[in-house]
């Protein structure tokens, strides 16, 4: 199991040139871009914020979807989150 605190600690302690050399290098990777491909969800999980939030629930429009694909670069990393479930 990996000990989060452990590593905060750890970071915590890093001088700043070793807190920007690795802030670049995550730079340096393929982009992470986070697409909501819906935000509907019938689910009611206790941790999930979706009660406080106040939106229409919707679907991601399949055309937009085709322009956010011309439009990422050629190495993005794309990741499906959101607070929906497509399912």
């Amino acid at each position: 199991m990996i000990d989060f605190d452990k590593i905060r600690e750890d970071v915590m302690e890093w001088p700043c040139s070793q807190v920007l050399e690795a802030q670049i290098s995550l730079m340096d990777g393929s982009p992470l871009f986070d697409i909501e491909a819906s935000s509907i969800c019938n689910l009611e999980c206790n941790f999930c914020p979706r009660s406080k939030i106040i939106r229409k629930n919707n679907f991601l429009d399949p055309d937009l979807f085709k322009v956010l694909c011309n439009w990422l670069p050629e190495n993005a990393v794309v990741m499906f989150s959101g607070l929906g479930n497509p399912f």
